[in-house]
């Protein structure tokens, strides 16, 4: 119901006209992992010609130009090639870590898909149980996620994580990476509130 509800207003208020005269200025740049041949020259564009905040500035201010750069996960090659760029050019970022990946550099669902031979769509998988995910995942990609890995797919650990504090703010990105809108609500509270 909510969702119909939500709809009905975005589309009055477009209908309207109303959301031209709003300034949206602020955008966010959301990355899992960069690709290093490019990402200082991104970074040094977005410096030029934006103000790059991190994202607990950008809900207090919302002024034009201004750009949030955020990363998901805590994957390793955010460390070992966004942290240095970021640093030298000074630019603030967020990053959203996931306990356990952090905890344990699993071998997370959708990397091992995308490492199988069998390419899937991960969304199919999104829509059911992360127990049933897991599964699903284990059989078409045979990997587990305790299992041998490439390096692409690694995590921070903890001594990394709190390295990077001098350029990122750190906030969670849940415990397991659950669905929240799949997992039952206890569970989700358990997501958010233990991570």
């Amino acid at each position: 119901m909510k969702n119909h509800v939500k709809k009905a207003l975005c589309h009055a208020l477009h209908r309207t006209g109303l959301l031209k005269k709003v300034p949206f200025s602020t955008r966010i740049i959301a990355f899992h992992r960069v690709n290093p041949l490019f990402f200082e020259s991104q970074m040094a564009y977005l410096k030029k010609h934006y103000r790059v905040v991190p994202l607990s500035d950008a809900v207090e201010t919302l002024e034009r130009k201004q750009v949030v750069i955020t990363f998901d996960d805590g994957y390793l090659n955010n460390y070992l090639h966004a942290y240095p760029v970021l640093r030298k050019l000074g630019l603030p970022a967020t990053m959203f870590v996931t306990y356990d990946f952090i905890d344990k550099n699993l071998f997370a669902w959708w990397d091992r898909l995308e490492c199988s031979v069998k390419k899937h769509n991960p969304s199919e998988f999104k829509r059911v149980s992360p127990e049933k995910a897991e599964l699903m995942t284990e059989y078409v990609s045979g990997l587990t996620p305790y299992g041998q890995k490439p390096e692409q797919y690694d995590f921070m650990n903890w001594n990394q994580v709190r390295e990077v504090m001098d350029v990122f703010e750190i906030g969670s990105h849940t415990l397991s990476h659950a669905i929240l809108t799949i997992v039952s609500l206890e569970s989700a509270k358990n997501e958010i509130f233990s991570s």
